[in-house]
């Protein structure tokens, strides 16, 4: 892993999760496990949390990155999470003691293969679009460079002449 992040527990708010899944939306998608929603264009709708109905008025407990837990990526709805626990272990050093006492019991590892995220063909399009407005940017850019790269090469033409 590219980052030494530690596993963050953050008790919470149904209300405050509602605000974690519509961020997503907003990001367009990002990492979830034993959750499942709708993207569209109002935000996160037909949250699931273990196959139950989200309930703002409830408490539950989030599992994530301390980087994520801290506010990164725009995640600032955690810091009026009720609580923040911090492992002292590296979220690589987790994952890897799990795979050794797997490993050792003899258990095969088997990926989750549920859908988490399901977008809206509404929201779909919204996303396509901007791929497209980046598509378009990336190659104006990329024009923007050629003719800078040809500028110089002739700069470099008339250095050498004289």
């Amino acid at each position: 892993m590219s980052f030494e992040n530690r596993l963050a527990a953050v008790k919470l708010s149904g209300n405050i999760l509602q605000e974690v899944f519509n961020h997503i939306v907003i990001r367009n998608g990002d990492g979830i496990s034993q959750a499942t929603f709708t993207m569209t264009p109002q935000g996160a709708e037909d949250i699931k949390i273990h196959k139950k109905e989200l309930n703002e008025d409830q408490t539950y407990w989030l599992f994530t990155f301390d980087f994520l837990a801290e506010g990164g990526d725009g995640y600032l709805m955690f810091s009026r999470a009720d609580t923040i626990v911090l492992s002292d272990d590296t979220i690589r050093d987790l994952i890897i003691r799990y795979i050794k006492k797997e490993n050792a019991a003899g258990n095969m590892i088997v990926p989750d293969t549920v859908a988490r995220i399901t977008v809206s063909s509404y929201q779909w399009a919204v996303i396509s679009e901007q791929l497209s407005v980046s598509s378009y940017q990336l190659s104006v850019i990329s024009e923007q460079l050629s003719v800078i790269s040809y500028q110089l090469s002739v700069k470099e033409f008339r250095v050498k002449e004289i």
